[in-house]
């Protein structure tokens, strides 16, 4: 219970940290954005600073991740309007064409199907990969091919390393991951992202100015 609680501030700390510095770097970067830069950093902010105030909630409550409680009570309220942001952030990062009417709609599919399939709390961060691989996949594969430009290719290989932390905390948490910071450290990647893909992209115009 100790390690979850220093975890869950750890996390917390580290993503409402990412969404001020993204937010402030974007406000001093965003001439150099190109749309789909500014649009990815602008879903970032809000992804990352609702996350880590869920993180900040779990901290309140003292332990994992609860059941969906829709009961009137400050815990069972405070657990879905958590869950509720929680994925309408997520989902805007990673349905990246999707209206915000459509976010919010697909954010209550997600809690309403978890209820549904009466997932346990300790297998809530396995089912909240699986929306959020098949988001990804279905993004991307529905998006028309003249926005798949190099932004596009950069933020679709950032993923990537997810894939392999998916995996170890899945299977491997209490035997491995935790002894080296546990979630937080996939939070960390998350908090690093937008300035990893900006860099990139960014080096990449500044490559084909060169060469003009």
């Amino acid at each position: 219970p100790e390690r979850r609680i220093e975890t869950q501030l750890v996390a917390s700390i580290v993503l409402v940290s990412s969404a001020l510095a993204t937010y402030f770097f974007k406000e001093a970067k965003k001439s150099a954005m190109n749309p789909a830069l500014l649009s990815r950093f602008e879903s970032s902010i809000f992804s990352n600073s609702s996350h880590g105030f869920g993180h900040l909630f779990l901290h309140w409550l003292g332990g994992p991740p609860p059941s969906i409680d829709f009961s009137l009570t400050f815990r069972g309220l405070g657990w879905v309007a958590t869950l509720l942001a929680f994925w309408c952030g997520v989902l805007k990062v990673l349905v990246f064409s999707a209206s915000p009417m459509i976010v919010v709609i697909l954010a209550i599919v997600a809690i309403g199907l978890q209820e549904l399939l009466c997932v346990p709390p300790e297998l809530s961060f396995t089912y909240s990969q699986s929306i959020i691989l098949l988001s990804i996949a279905v993004d991307q594969l529905m998006r028309p091919i003249e926005s798949k430009d190099f932004t596009y290719m950069v933020g679709a290989c950032l993923y990537l390393p997810l894939l392999a932390l998916f995996v170890l905390e899945c299977t491997t948490c209490y035997a491995f991951l935790a002894h080296m910071g546990g979630h937080a450290i996939y939070d960390s990647y998350l908090s690093i992202m937008p300035f990893v893909l900006y860099y990139i992209v960014h080096r990449h115009e500044e490559k084909l100015v060169g060469k003009e």
